[in-house]
């Protein structure tokens, strides 16, 4: 069964000079792991977000859910 929740989208941005960033963070709930490998490789088709990572993605808690948390960052000092 597919289910997918978006709890918020995050974009920071960085303009200090030589510095210059941009940082996407999305948390959320989602009921295969599958699905969410899925979403990482679309998320990287797009060349502002080709790092996209999965960052601490959960045991199913309640109603069969993982919580995760994707970010993608460009730029700045990696």
């Amino acid at each position: 069964t597919l289910y997918l929740e978006i709890e918020s989208l995050d974009i920071q941005q960085s303009t200090t000079p030589g510095n210059e960033s941009l940082t996407m963070t999305m948390p959320g709930k989602v009921r295969n792991l599958e699905f969410l490998g899925l979403l990482k490789q679309e998320i990287r088709a797009v060349d502002l977000y080709a790092n996209v990572s999965e960052v601490g993605a959960t045991p199913a808690v309640e109603g069969g859910l993982h919580q995760f948390t994707l970010r993608a960052t460009k730029g700045g000092r990696q």
